[in-house]
């Protein structure tokens, strides 16, 4: 195995100091966002309650996500009695801004495969201070454990010795483990060994051992989701993502289906249009929003820089462009149906390797015919990294800080929904119900109990034994009348509305800001008569008899 003070064996002491430094400075940045005050809500939460579960010994997986991330945090749970999921978030927290923080060195490791130290310093300061990947780091999901998997799996890839390509693998396998979408790493990393490789002796014997490791990694997972679900690449979301969209997907009143009856019923050409077109689309512009502003510049020159002469092992920049296009392909019809920016957080390492390269060639080659003296290059990347840094630290001003006043309102209103409603209510991705399901588990004897259920019905969105009176659905249609027309053989009963910012169902504002205009529906909650100053939310039962009057 190779140790630390191996790969620094050769490195300038400064530049070392400097990586401290950024290391130091990059933590600043995550903590700024982070309140340890505050529990964890949403897919967080569904972490939590999982490690928490694996430290009570049930094993049980989730249909919708992997076991990974919950099992490492499980053995730091372990050490927690604790019967307040607050405790249990400071860990989710901690492990991930850990992770997180600590991954800046694997990635200015594998800086140094591709440029020297200089450069290297500033591929880790692209990396250490991206706004995004600070503030996901605070929150306790799984990105960052699987960034740095893949980061370290990439590494030992290009190494030439045997045994770090076996390890790489391994890698691969427990990066399948992390995140359910794991898999396309092992295409990607089958397709970087054979351009590396295909020359050495052995290679097919070295290939099958290396399948045979991440198939020996990942098989208790694979053999575990087939008992559980009868398929061992169970995922829930894959099994109706040809709905049409993400809010058909989820559903009650969509049946599933598949590409083969959606072309039967559609056609080709609206599949390519709607899944293929669409997709890539979104995924191109995910990637520019999440690179802007001066990413967007450096990544695509760097592309192109990267296709001439230049510095870099071209075998290592072809394994660099095999990572970035294996991931878009895989991802371009789930991003057709939810563009979830952080499903592609992984390539922000490859990402800035193009940016660097452009660093590299504008500084050591100059731009036109004007070129840096020694002075003025060292100069140029300490702006560089300097134009790093403040645009980041503008963006943590932007994120700013939680507000608690408004995250405690948002506590105190799940805590009314489920002590004060009885029925089913209409579900909607907006910050009004971030803490629903925290307010649902957070009782002594549930957290010592908490177990994963074997239901795969995503609208309770963990999936855990998390009984009470109200439920939360979502059902598919673009107005209020089709809404409730459809929810009524669903027992729909509630519909909530904020004053703004209603995901799925835009047509609830103006039920917020005219609920005059509604005579069916009669308003149980309003937050401004609850002594809310932060949180606008108003909450409205469905009278079917004088809904139907109307018609």
């Amino acid at each position: 195995m190779i140790s630390w003070k191996y790969f620094f064996l050769n490195s300038n002491k400064r530049y070392v100091i400097y990586l401290a430094l950024i290391i130091l400075a990059s933590l600043a940045f995550k903590l700024y966002t982070v309140d340890f005050s505050l529990p964890v809500n949403s897919d967080n939460l569904s972490y939590t309650l999982h490690a928490i579960s694996i430290s009570h010994e049930n094993f049980a997986q989730n249909p919708q996500r992997g076991s990974g991330w919950p099992i490492f945090s499980s053995i730091f749970m372990a050490f927690t009695n604790s019967d307040n999921l607050i405790d249990y978030s400071v860990i989710m927290r901690t492990l991930s801004l850990s992770i997180s923080t600590l991954t800046i060195i694997p990635v200015y490791l594998l800086g140094k495969k591709f440029f020297n130290e200089k450069y290297s310093i500033v591929m880790a300061s692209f990396f250490a201070f991206e706004p995004h990947l600070n503030f996901i780091s605070g929150i306790g999901l799984a990105e960052p454990l699987f960034n740095l998997i893949i980061i370290c799996a990439f590494y030992f890839i290009l190494e030439n010795k045997t045994r770090y390509v076996f390890l790489s693998f391994l890698l691969v396998g427990l990066s399948w483990w992390v995140r359910l979408n794991g898999w396309m790493m092992l295409i990607a990393f089958t397709i970087i060994f054979f351009i590396n490789f295909r020359k050495s002796t052995n290679y097919l014997l070295k290939y099958g051992i290396c399948v045979v490791i991440c198939i020996l990694i990942v098989s208790p997972m694979l053999l575990q989701r087939y008992e559980q679900f009868d398929n061992p690449f169970y995922v829930y979301f894959t099994q109706n993502i040809f709905a049409g969209n993400y809010l058909a997907s989820l559903s009650e009143n969509i049946e599933n289906t598949s590409a083969i009856n959606y072309i039967e019923n559609n056609g080709i050409a609206l599949f390519f249009q709607n899944f293929v077109i669409v997709g890539i689309y979104n995924i191109l512009i995910t990637i520019a929003k999440l690179t802007f502003p001066y990413l967007l510049v450096l990544i695509p020159l760097g592309m192109f820089l990267s296709f001439r002469k230049c510095d870099q092992n071209k075998t290592f920049i072809r394994a660099n462009w095999v990572v970035i296009l294996v991931t878009t392909i895989v991802f371009i019809i789930p991003f057709a149906v939810v563009g979830e920016k952080r499903y592609i957080y992984h390539l922000f390492p490859f990402l800035i390797i193009f940016a660097t390269i452009t660093i590299q060639r504008v500084t050591d080659y100059g731009i036109g015919g004007f070129s840096f003296s020694h002075k003025q290059k060292n100069l140029f990347l300490i702006i560089v990294i300097c134009i790093v840094i403040i645009t980041s630290g503008l963006s943590v001003i932007k994120y700013g800080q939680p507000d608690l006043v408004l995250e405690n309102e948002k506590i105190k209103f799940a805590t009314y929904m489920l002590e004060n409603l009885n029925g089913k209510m209409l579900d909607d991705p907006s910050p009004t119900f971030e803490y629903f399901q925290y307010v649902k588990a957070n009782k002594p004897d549930i957290i010592r109990n908490i177990e994963i259920v074997n239901n795969l019905n995503p609208n309770d969105a963990l999936l855990y034994s998390l009984d009470s009176n109200i439920t939360k659905i979502y059902i598919d249609g673009t107005s209020l009348p089709e809404i409730i027309s459809r929810g009524e053989q669903y027992n729909l009963k509630y519909i909530s509305s904020t004053e703004n910012g209603n995901v799925f169902y835009p047509f609830l504002d103006d039920v917020y800001k005219n609920e005059k205009d509604f005579p069916y529906l009669i308003k149980v909650f309003d937050s401004d008569d609850s002594g809310f100053t932060k949180l606008k939310v108003k909450v409205f039962e469905i009278d079917y008899q004088n809904f139907h009057s109307l018609d």
